[in-house]
């Protein structure tokens, strides 16, 4: 189970464990700081993490495809991995969107801060191109550009933990937008299901402004499974970002490194114990 989209369970307690977690996944361009989780209402609309931004600044130098498929492989932070997901096309080229598709899009924004949008468009265009040919290369690359325009898409609703009253108007603004950028089709290939669980959170949310913990007793086999299934999945993710901020505090004391040394041993750390839909949010809290 990947952070980012079951980020917090039920060690907050109950209904709002459940609705932070899904909107933690559902907030695409709002990597947002652990305390907005606790209670504290963001003031001001969701910027652009640093990580993508830097993600969408063109370099003076692109690679091509192939020299980036190279350092994708050999030098980047995904190095050694196999790529998550698939470029979901039919037998006639046409795109065909899917979570699989998302979960590949999102391993590849875990390399904002060491590649362009561009660059990384023109490497997907290519591997598409040598499966299903350069119509589907050009429906997977259209689908990727807008994809991250709605990573750093501005949301003028944020949701307040502690007001179940506001999470419908931010999820509505949510599947307007992501209606409008990726289509109704990707779009509901992409977050129906996040959006039809928290849909049922603020529904079966109780009114009061604090939240009961959930009694397990009361709960299905299978709703308990689930429940102690998220609180295994939290408890390992921050025993992982509590490993991974002790290792920067470790490189950080090595006089010997140069700033983009300390940065590189830390990629490399993080990108064998993070997958890659968590490495996005790994890297804003980490300030890569």
């Amino acid at each position: 189970m990947g952070a980012p989209t079951r980020w917090v369970t039920a060690v907050v307690g109950g209904a709002l464990a459940v609705a932070a977690w899904l909107w933690s996944g559902l907030n695409d361009a709002d990597l947002e700081r652990p305390q907005a989780l606790a209670g504290e209402t963001p003031k001001h609309a969701a910027a652009p993490a640093a990580g993508l931004a830097a993600l969408s600044t063109a370099a003076s130098a692109p690679r091509g495809p192939e020299v980036f498929e190279r350092w994708l492989e050999n030098e980047s932070s995904l190095r050694g991995i196999t790529l998550d997901g698939a470029w979901d096309v039919d037998s006639e080229g046409r795109l065909k969107p899917t979570l699989a598709l998302r979960r590949r899009f999102d391993q590849l924004l875990s390399l904002a801060g060491e590649a362009t949008v561009d660059e990384i468009a023109a490497y997907i265009g290519h591997d598409v191109n040598q499966l299903a040919g350069s119509s589907a290369a050009a429906q997977v690359q259209g689908l990727w550009q807008r994809y991250v325009e709605l990573q750093q898409y501005r949301f003028t609703v944020q949701p307040d933990m502690r007001d179940r009253g506001t999470w419908a108007n931010a999820l509505a603004e949510r599947q307007q937008v992501r209606r409008r950028l990726l289509g109704e089709v990707a779009a509901k290939a992409f977050f129906a299901d996040e959006e039809a669980m928290l849909q049922t959170t603020i529904a079966a949310a109780p009114g009061a402004a604090g939240f009961q913990s959930i009694d397990k007793s009361t709960l299905s086999p299978q709703a308990a499974q689930r429940l102690s299934q998220e609180e295994a999945a939290w408890a390992d993710w921050e025993r992982r970002l509590a490993d991974a901020r002790r290792e920067q505090a470790s490189l950080s004391a090595r006089v010997e490194l140069s700033p983009q040394q300390r940065d590189e041993a830390l990629l490399r750390y993080v990108g064998q114990r993070f997958n890659a839909s968590e490495m996005v949010r790994v890297k804003a809290l980490l300030q890569l």
